[in-house]
């Protein structure tokens, strides 16, 4: 079985926990490689971006998300909202960015022309996501949390990225989540990888759902796939 994750540290206790079953696995740097592995057939499970999960025969009820603030999906600036002229998008991103077309529609966030990259020198936000947005947000001072804003338009949990699969035995894989547990020594562990003290770790990862109920994934799934770059207007 081909099981591919993106190499963030949300994701170490999935990975801490396929080492501890036996279970090899491919690490991508971000969403967007495993969702082009994902597309190219390269895996039969994958934690994709829940925006563009597609080819998908199950999805597993496990994945990333929060009910409220997430602290690793941020738009950050160093001017406050309404003198924004543009947002400038993380390229590693494909939920996140959808989420911003989606509040731009909603009205709770300015309709600003969305660049790659700057275009010019005008003030504006930048989407961070993953290990970069755990620490941009410590240094910018004007700091919105996409999970914070989403749980308010819709008052629904947010789901970020779920579990995937093409084969109906990558639903085995559950158990191993079910007992998945965030020992002091995954803290300990991560922390040396990922540079973070044990004690931000800990409760980053408590304010994270990693266990989603379907009806949350089929939601998101649904509303943001009209938002993906592929699909937006």
């Amino acid at each position: 079985m081909r099981i591919l994750l993106f190499d963030f540290l949300n994701t170490y206790p999935y990975r801490r926990a396929l080492e501890k079953a036996g279970l090899g696995y491919t690490l991508l740097p971000t969403p967007r490689d495993v969702l082009k592995a994902w597309e190219a057939g390269a895996g039969d499970v994958a934690l994709l971006p829940v925006a563009a999960a597609k080819d998908v025969d199950f999805f597993l009820p496990w994945g990333i998300g929060s009910q409220g603030p997430v602290q690793s999906v941020l738009l950050v600036s160093h001017f406050p909202l309404e003198k924004w002229q543009q947002i400038e998008l993380d390229e590693a991103s494909t939920s996140a960015a959808a989420m911003v077309r989606y509040a731009m529609k909603q009205g709770a966030l300015p309709n600003l022309p969305i660049t790659a990259r700057e275009l010019s020198r005008a003030p504006g936000a930048r989407l961070v996501i993953g290990n970069a947005a755990l620490t941009a947000g410590q240094l910018y001072p004007h700091v919105l949390d996409l999970g914070q804003l989403m749980y308010e338009l819709t008052r629904r949990a947010v789901v970020f990225a779920v579990w995937c699969a093409r084969q109906a035995e990558a639903q085995t894989l559950e158990r191993h989540w079910q007992n998945m547990q965030l020992t002091s020594q995954w803290l300990k562990e991560a922390a040396q990888c990922y540079g973070f003290p044990p004690a931000r770790i800990q409760t980053y990862w408590q304010a994270l759902r990693y266990s989603l109920p379907l009806h949350d994934i089929l939601f998101w799934k649904d509303l943001l796939s009209a938002f993906t770059a592929s699909s937006s207007p």
